[in-house]
């Protein structure tokens, strides 16, 4: 078992415990819906992550730096517009997802995907 299955099936142990830090609700503009949409970035983060090294192990895929522990760049996305100019580094799947949630008709999870796979579709 690799490192990334180790921690995600803790985090699947901590969710389904509901052992989570306790929280405080910032005073400032961030709603709950915007919460959410921060929060649902991270995992599909994680999630493609994952994929994508199930992928490399099938000959599939080429792409194996993840994007975990920068899941918190959803967030900025979020408070930014998508016209706004942002300078992306390889590790920021969190903030793309985000962004693309931002534009309608964009699909980040099969964007990704066919990145991962180096598709001319891509």
């Amino acid at each position: 078992m690799d490192r990334v299955d180790i921690v995600h099936g803790n985090f699947l142990r901590r969710v389904a415990a509901r052992d989570l830090p306790a929280g405080r609700v910032p005073a400032g503009p961030l709603t709950s819906d915007l919460a959410v949409q921060a929060f649902r970035a991270g995992c599909l983060t994680r999630a493609l992550d994952r994929q994508s090294r199930v992928m490399q192990r099938a000959g599939q895929g080429f792409y194996t730096i993840g994007s975990s522990g920068h899941e918190g760049l959803a967030s900025v996305a979020l408070a930014l517009r998508p016209t706004d100019m942002a300078f992306l580094h390889y590790r920021d799947a969190a903030f793309q997802i985000a962004r693309a949630g931002q534009v309608p008709g964009q699909n980040p999870t099969w964007d990704m995907l066919l990145s991962f796979a180096l598709s001319s579709d891509d």
